[in-house]
């Protein structure tokens, strides 16, 4: 049972030092990539972003307040209750 715990831990470990040196924020500052293929990622990158407009206006914060809390809560009591009941 411990080993399985120490196994996870050692793979998260891992996976996070690989993810430190292989992951780059930008194209632009990754140095195994060739200009032409930079260029081609930015432009789709560029072109991604200037379409997307985001229009919030018609998202009603009150209702996203009063329904989403009541909801979690019961399902996360469900969750419990059952997780309860099968363990013992």
């Amino acid at each position: 049972m411990q080993d399985d715990k120490f196994t996870a831990g050692a793979v998260g470990v891992i996976w996070a030092i690989m993810w430190f040196f292989l992951v780059y924020d930008s194209p632009a500052q990754h140095p195994r990539i060739s200009a032409e293929e930079r260029e081609y990622i930015e432009k789709a990158l560029n072109k991604k972003t200037e379409t997307k407009v985001v229009n919030v206006s018609h998202i009603r914060l009150r209702r996203i307040i009063i329904v989403i809390p009541p909801t979690s809560i019961i399902k996360m009591r469900r969750g419990v209750s059952l997780f309860v009941r099968w363990s013992v």
